[in-house]
């Protein structure tokens, strides 16, 4: 388990599937990132998918705030060749949001990618309208390596696609004296 102040990362069970089913169905949260038209999805394949990926070597964590499951996050593509991984979050109880919950999650997911896993570079993908994520990556660190204009359709618009990433070395030097990992 990873833990911050406020948040615990542990590994995602089938229990915690039925709140990430209501999540990842809501069509808003899913709009804040860049996976396609939102789908409806059951709770089979979601067991499905979930069965799938425990079987990866992609770590995927259930988010808590005081014992509350109250989304995921995920390194995924990990690439211990090049020494680079992506991340990917979602708080999907809007009580958390705006709350500086999601700088915790990137900062404990960033420190074991760098610490643990002995990854070298962090990147992500989010959509141009998803000002609050694009403000918590730049907060912890991440800095804009391109932009794809007009890249993904949101429902009433197409967004552009922006790519962040960051470097071990240059997490160092921001975060000597923050870690998190306890």
């Amino acid at each position: 388990m990873l833990r911050s102040e406020r948040v615990t990362l542990r590994p995602m069970t089938e229990e915690d599937l039925p709140a990430y089913l209501r999540f990842i169905n809501d069509c808003e949260i899913h709009f804040l990132g860049s996976d396609g038209p939102p789908v409806p999805t059951s709770l089979p394949s979601l067991l499905q998918r979930f069965k799938e990926h425990n079987t990866s070597t992609s770590p995927w964590f259930a988010m808590e705030v005081e014992g509350e499951f109250i989304g995921q996050c995920l390194l995924y593509s990990v690439d211990h060749y090049n020494g680079t991984c992506a991340i990917g979050l979602t708080i999907g109880n809007r009580d958390y949001w705006g709350k500086g919950i999601g700088s915790e999650v990137v900062v404990l997911l960033c420190d074991y990618a760098f610490r643990i896993l002995n990854i070298r570079k962090v990147w992500l993908q989010t959509t141009g309208n998803n000002h609050r994520g694009i403000r918590c990556y730049e907060k912890c660190g991440f800095a804009t390596e391109g932009k794809q204009i007009a890249q993904v359709w949101m429902g009433e618009s197409y967004e552009d696609l922006i790519t962040m990433g960051l470097l071990k070395s240059n997490w160092h030097a921001s975060t000597q004296q923050n870690r998190l990992i306890r």
